[in-house]
């Protein structure tokens, strides 16, 4: 009958202790998943960053084009506009000319403007994403403060528990 309770209170302690165990590696595991979930997230939104940066980038080298070709638009007008031409018929080819060019001028200025607003536009978003990049990051690093001080709870519950279990055996 001893022998009987001392193996019941045996396999009490083992089952206690398997269960301790089971709910330590299951909320290991649900910390580990939470974890990658995190990155994961953290991993999405650089790539956002990155391939907002890279149209940035983009719209930047767009911009510099349209203004080159905008200098070179209004050098060519101010040339036009500079030239004294006698003849009628060539002053009618370069009114003409300026008229167009003028229209050029006036559409690539408009791009150039709708250019950049959209350029704020992403610079506006690039920062979004910065700063929600930064408040992940400091939320996965709080959950893995979280994680180490509910381990540590844990692993001084097993100790307790096992002191508790040789000062009930005794």
């Amino acid at each position: 009958m001893e022998q009987e309770l001392s193996e019941l209170k045996q396999q009490l302690a083992e089952a206690e202790h398997n269960t301790v165990l089971a709910a330590t590696y299951g909320k290991q595991l649900l910390d580990k998943n939470k974890e990658l979930e995190a990155k994961l997230e953290i991993l999405d939104l650089e790539s956002i960053v990155g391939s907002q940066r890279l149209e940035i980038t983009q719209k930047i080298e767009e911009k510099e084009l349209l203004e080159a070709q905008l200098k070179e638009a209004r050098e060519r007008l101010d040339n036009f506009n500079s030239l004294n031409q006698s003849v009628d018929d060539s002053t009618g080819i370069l009114q003409a000319e300026v008229t167009a060019l003028t229209q050029e001028k006036q559409e690539l200025e408009t791009l150039m403007s709708s250019l950049k607003v959209q350029l704020s536009t992403y610079k506006y978003r690039q920062e979004q994403a910065d700063k929600k990049l930064l408040d992940l990051e400091s939320a996965l690093e709080e959950k893995e403060c979280q994680f180490t001080s509910y381990y540590n709870a844990l692993e001084v519950r097993q100790k307790f528990l096992r002191i508790q279990g040789v000062g009930r055996s005794l």
